[in-house]
């Protein structure tokens, strides 16, 4: 993505830490359920727009509105189950970091359980395979919406898990491998 200035979407920017280093590389669209942060971010830098919204819902808009971004930052306050598989039309060919919680770092109850089971295909007992069955999750997100995928790195960051993915527009059957012979 070097050498040209870079569409960014942050869906939740917080108090504005990453939301500075983007504002270095292009324009800024950012979103914080809190309307005071939003505001704080606006006062802080010019080429940012941050709104207040919850931007789980806001995701659905601007993929309704077909809007494209290079790099989209997807960092809840929680786990960020709820912005996939849709997400990855907000990418034709860029980058997307997604923050990921530690398995255990939100209480282990029931609900917690069958989320695990219903978004992401995890079991208790995948603690060793968390990261793997994520990263398979979320190439089946992918797929569903002519993305291919590439892991570029995973790095645990005390409770958390910051995860860099390439994101590329492709054709189903250059994913699958899939040769069509049109001249019969």
């Amino acid at each position: 993505l070097a050498g040209r200035e870079l569409n960014i979407l942050e869906t939740n920017c917080g108090f504005g830490g990453m939301t500075e280093q983007y504002s270095k590389l292009g324009d800024v669209e950012c979103y914080d359920i809190a309307k005071d942060r939003a505001s704080l971010v606006n006062l802080q830098h010019e080429n940012v727009t941050a709104i207040h919204a919850d931007s789980e819902k806001e995701v659905y808009r601007l993929v309704w509105a077909n809007c494209k971004y290079d790099l989209v930052d997807i960092d809840p306050y929680g786990f960020p189950s709820k912005y996939f598989p849709h997400a990855f039309r907000l990418i034709e060919d860029g980058l997307m970091f997604l923050t990921f919680p530690v398995m255990g770092v939100a209480q282990i109850n029931k609900i917690m359980i069958r989320h695990y089971q219903a978004f992401w295909g995890i079991e208790l007992s995948d603690k060793d395979i968390y990261i793997e069955k994520i990263s398979k999750r979320l190439h089946e997100f992918a797929f569903q919406h002519k993305r291919e995928i590439k892991i570029m790195q995973v790095k645990r960051i005390d409770r958390i898990y910051r995860i860099v993915i390439h994101v590329k527009k492709k054709s189903l059957c250059d994913i699958v491998g899939l040769t069509v012979n049109r001249n019969i």
